[in-house]
């Protein structure tokens, strides 16, 4: 028997393939919209050291060639964004031309991004492989849950399993916007992520 003589019996494409090829279908977008989320939640921001405490945090962060050049060192072909000078153009005190690192206290540029997690956990300078981290440990989501919840479903059923993936993105998914803190931040988008690759392969063999 070839496979046109197994099509003639089991029938072609009809309702009720469509029904379920339309349903999931949909944890199938939610997985491009959770692996595509990177790009905004964790969207780069320009950003410079705020000069003076009298600085609102609200200050436009575009300033006059004279302000940069008397007050953030010249790097690489641009303005540093994680040091300034000092004397800067607002100091009171001009006696010493020493270099600071931004403790900590930035403007940051809102033209394209008006918030993000980079800005929010401030994973800039000297905290910047903190995003590569976050990034990394994502994607060992990824690569335990195919692990973990491919036995799972080959144990309990892939329609239980499927459920659970299911409800774990929603709460994780949930937990992963509201959280407070860089490290549970990264913990949610982890265990996410380790449920929205389940769901992705349970569409596809399913």
């Amino acid at each position: 028997m070839n496979y046109d003589d197994l099509l003639a019996i089991l029938g072609n494409f009809s309702g009720y393939q469509l029904r379920n090829y339309v349903m999931l279908c949909i944890p199938i977008i939610l997985c491009a919209f959770h692996k595509l989320s990177n790009v905004f939640i964790l969207g780069k921001m320009g950003h410079r050291c705020r000069l003076t405490p009298e600085e609102s945090i609200n200050s436009s962060f575009t300033l006059t060639n004279e302000i940069l050049s008397s007050s953030y060192p010249f790097e690489n072909g641009k303005f540093s964004n994680c040091s300034y000078f000092t004397d800067h153009y607002f100091a009171k005190n001009k006696t010493l031309h020493d270099e600071l690192q931004c403790a900590g206290d930035y403007i940051w540029d809102d033209s394209k991004f008006q918030s993000s997690a980079l800005q929010e956990f401030e994973l800039v300078c000297d905290r910047n492989f903190y995003k590569a981290s976050s990034d990394s440990l994502f994607m060992i989501g990824v690569f335990c849950g195919s692990f973990l919840f491919g036995h799972l479903s080959d144990k309990y059923g892939r329609r239980k399993v499927f459920v659970l993936s299911l409800i774990s993105q929603l709460i994780f998914g949930f937990l992963t916007a509201f959280s407070t803190s860089f490290l549970t931040f990264t913990i949610f988008r982890m265990v996410s992520w380790s449920r929205i690759f389940e769901v992705f392969s349970f569409s596809l063999l399913g």
